[in-house]
């Protein structure tokens, strides 16, 4: 109840008092309020709250002193962050896109029909070509393992049987057939287009 017992309290303008503090109220309903805080004592109590709030905010936020943050703040919210991603993907999401693909890649199959054959020769040519490049850098990686452990085994020997000239001549052979090696590389490629 209010202090004349004329109006109520479902009459009072509370909406309007934030407006009124913020000088938003339009003129015509300034002086609306103004008479009716005259009256009313619950809606004068509001209005010096929220005064005594917007004063106590306005005078911290002046007050304010500067947060120092953690040296390794940023690393550690990233980490946490990460940490909780786990759970955004759905259990059989990978399995449900592998047949997702699979099934696209029939249907490419279907629709190509008989020229189906013919759409994948750049790509068993690439295959071919790959294996082929791999096969001979495998031959050459044992060739050459086999070539030094060769050499080590005749150099160790002819160093305890102490023949300098022999093992002079072991070291050149093995450098020219290691630059033999890497001429037939360079010949290899060149014949492959690279």
């Amino acid at each position: 109840m209010h202090d004349n017992g004329s109006t109520s309290v479902s009459e009072c303008p509370s909406a309007d008092i934030s407006m009124y503090i913020d000088g938003e109220l339009p003129h015509e309903a300034v002086a609306a309020l103004d008479a009716h805080l005259r009256d009313c004592s619950i809606c004068r109590t509001d209005l010096n709250e929220q005064k005594t709030f917007l004063l106590a905010l306005s005078d911290s936020l002046e007050n304010e002193r500067e947060i120092e943050l953690p040296k390794n703040f940023a690393r550690t919210i990233v980490t946490k962050a990460e940490s909780g991603v786990s759970g955004l993907r759905v259990r059989g999401e990978r399995t449900t896109a592998i047949v997702i693909v699979s099934m696209l890649s029939l249907f490419v199959i279907v629709l190509l029909g008989g020229d189906a054959v013919n759409a994948f020769v750049p790509a068993t040519s690439v295959l071919e070509q790959t294996g082929s490049v791999i096969s001979f850098t495998g031959h050459l990686v044992y060739n050459a393992a086999y070539g030094v452990t060769v050499f080590l085994r005749t150099a160790v020997g002819i160093a305890t049987a102490g023949g300098f000239a022999l093992y002079l001549v072991l070291g050149t052979a093995a450098t020219l057939s290691l630059l033999a090696a890497s001429h037939q590389l360079r010949r290899f490629f060149r014949t492959q287009g690279r």
